[in-house]
């Protein structure tokens, strides 16, 4: 924040709000203050007496508080994180298995069928012996 614990003029303010279309009174800016005290608490602005208006310690803190917030959002936790790739390991090997085993079942059933079609042509066919 550029202006924290910074005593900025009431003229200063008006000017830079003047660069707007419109001009600004002064008690327009008495308005927005108030405004902005309702909407942020009343210990983000501060009055000095005869001077003009500062962002105190708190608004900055606050402000900090929030980035700092959005950044341990942000990054991730990495005990989390080893759980999530241990759990999918382990959920990829088990239907891995699973996959497998179906396979191998299947490819089983359809050999003992092959098998057992192979005997029943052998045994109804009418081979001669293999001469000696």
């Amino acid at each position: 924040m550029l202006n924290k614990d910074r005593v900025l003029s009431r003229s200063a303010i008006e000017e830079k709000l003047s660069s707007w279309d419109e001009e600004i009174s002064s008690s327009a800016l008495d308005v927005h203050i108030y405004n902005l005290r309702q909407k942020l608490g009343k210990q983000f602005i501060r009055t000095v007496h005869g001077v003009g208006y500062a962002l105190g310690q708190s608004i900055a803190t606050a402000s900090g508080q929030k980035w700092k917030n959005k950044m341990q959002k942000q990054t991730p936790n990495p005990s989390i994180n080893l759980r999530s790739f241990f759990y999918r390991i382990f959920v990829w090997i088990i239907s891995t298995a699973i996959a497998w085993w179906q396979v191998r079942n299947e490819v089983n059933d359809v050999f003992d069928a092959q098998q057992i079609l192979f005997a029943e042509r052998l045994a109804n066919s009418d081979l001669k012996p293999y001469p000696a």
